[in-house]
């Protein structure tokens, strides 16, 4: 774990990690419902905080120190603590079967537009897990990031608004600074591309044919250089090729698709290949 400037703490790789290695996986310390402020919501919620172990007590307030969202919501809660512990969680939890759940550890890992590891939900010994997995090759020394926010459809400048709005920094990602270019580009072609497969194969028209071969294979070609964004863009991408009864754009698809898989090792993926 260490503090980077403009964005509080991160998680760093202590060694080289391969992709599709499991970099760790977290239990859940915090489970709630639908977030609400009745008296009986926040009375729970209370005492969820008083049981946690020392350690996670520790964690948690470690959390709040280097967070401006805690920093902001407590001043406004005129100095609540719990209150402003709870929309904490609120933003560093995420949403698993309409719950609310808090993982500490992948809590401290920071946003890329250009993530390098995924974050997935898993069940072990009953409970929800988060599995955190490498999507590239990672090496000793880099931060390890997620891609916190849905930026399919957005402008550069568009997605750095909603990046500082929400999670409270500016991102200077690989994309955002330019080092990877021209990213939104081959993301907005690729959903004009989806779009004009879609209404080919809805006519089913035999002089479309052609077209629609040639677009499934800039689809595929394109997701080799789509950087941006979490492994699930791309899977969507892919997906619209398996539902033409076209049997080339089906086997395209079902090959890279199986690729990813075993290349990510996700696990929710490798299912949906089986």
């Amino acid at each position: 774990v260490t503090e980077y400037e403009g964005k509080g703490r991160g998680v760093v790789a202590a060694r080289d990690i391969k992709m599709g290695e499991v970099i760790f996986i977290d239990k859940p310390v915090l489970k709630l419902g639908k977030i609400e402020y009745s008296p009986v919501f926040l009375q729970s919620f209370k005492k969820q905080i008083k049981d946690l172990s020392s350690e996670a007590k520790l964690q948690l307030d470690k959390l709040a120190q280097m967070s401006e969202i805690y920093r902001i919501e407590h001043l406004k809660a005129e100095g609540d603590k719990e209150l402003g512990l709870l929309l904490l969680v609120a933003t560093h939890s995420k949403i698993v079967d309409e719950s609310v759940i808090l993982f500490l550890n992948v809590a401290l890992i920071n946003h890329s537009c250009s993530p390098n590891a995924n974050s997935e939900t898993i069940q072990k010994d009953g409970d929800p897990w988060d599995e955190i997995r490498a999507i590239r090759d990672i090496s000793k020394g880099e931060e390890v990031t997620v891609c916190q926010v849905s930026i399919v459809r957005l402008t550069s400048q568009e997605r750095r608004a909603r990046i500082r709005q929400y999670l409270f920094f500016d991102c200077k990602c690989c994309v955002c600074t330019g080092i990877i270019p021209d990213q939104e580009d081959i993301m907005k072609e690729l959903l004009e591309l989806r779009n004009r497969f879609a209404m080919i194969h809805a006519r089913e028209e035999s002089s479309l044919r052609a077209e629609g071969v040639n677009i499934a294979d800039k689809i595929v070609d394109l997701t080799h250089k789509l950087y941006i964004g979490p492994v699930k863009d791309k899977v969507s991408l892919l997906k619209i090729l398996l539902a033409s009864a076209n049997q080339v754009h089906k086997k395209k698809a079902e090959e890279e698709l199986k690729k990813l898989a075993e290349d990510t090792g996700l696990r929710s993926l490798q299912k949906f290949c089986k």
